[in-house]
């Protein structure tokens, strides 16, 4: 998937590095906010899982809990970058 950014008018190498027409800007901002929905969807689930919600504490519990952290850590990650980034897009 290496070509969807470029598709998008999105990332490219620095020496060919361009402002994208507004379309494409339109188009990747829009990209980014369905990834984000879908993410934050995501992570509602997990927050909300029935492993998750306080109670006597299990053997299940933990190793839900020492399995899920790296997962819910990188979706913590991506969010807060997908936001910074549709938060840069110049007003289209």
């Amino acid at each position: 998937l290496e070509w969807l950014p470029g598709l998008l008018g999105g990332a490219c190498p620095l020496e060919e590095a361009h402002k994208p027409p507004a379309d494409q800007a339109r188009t990747l901002l829009t990209y980014n906010i369905m990834i984000q929905h879908d993410l934050a969807k995501l992570s509602y689930k997990i927050q909300n899982s029935d492993y998750a919600k306080p109670q006597p504490r299990t053997s299940a519990n933990n190793l839900w809990s020492a399995g899920v952290f790296p997962l819910a850590e990188q979706l913590i990650l991506l969010q807060s970058n997908l936001l910074i980034d549709i938060a840069s897009h110049e007003s289209i």
